[in-house]
């Protein structure tokens, strides 16, 4: 099955759901290319499980982790914590880790 959808919870969810032993495969597109392409465990695992959300003017900055451990540490060690936070990664985050643009 073939499925194409901007709502990256939705294939979240799907994965999740349906996978069952063997996951489904997740194709990240820009622009008609395709730059990604693994299980939801294996986007994460090359991104980080970790994430560390910076807000910096009007945008925000990712910064992941491998685990959530070295988040929260890198976060616990900022002097100014303003506008950060930390997070598990999604696959929202990755694919705009991934293209440099939001979705709407």
């Amino acid at each position: 099955m073939l499925l194409t959808t901007h709502y990256m919870d939705e294939v979240e969810y799907l994965c999740n759901a349906f996978g069952g032993d063997k996951p489904g495969r997740i194709g990240i597109m820009d622009s008609g290319k395709l730059i990604s392409l693994g299980t939801l465990q294996q986007l994460r695992s090359s991104h980080g499980q970790g994430l560390v959300m910076k807000q910096v003017s009007d945008r925000t900055e990712y910064l992941f982790f491998p685990t959530m451990d070295e988040a929260n540490l890198y976060l616990d060690q900022q002097k100014d914590k303003t506008g950060m936070m930390v997070r598990a990664s999604n696959l929202e985050d990755i694919f705009v880790d991934l293209t440099g643009r939001q979705l709407d």
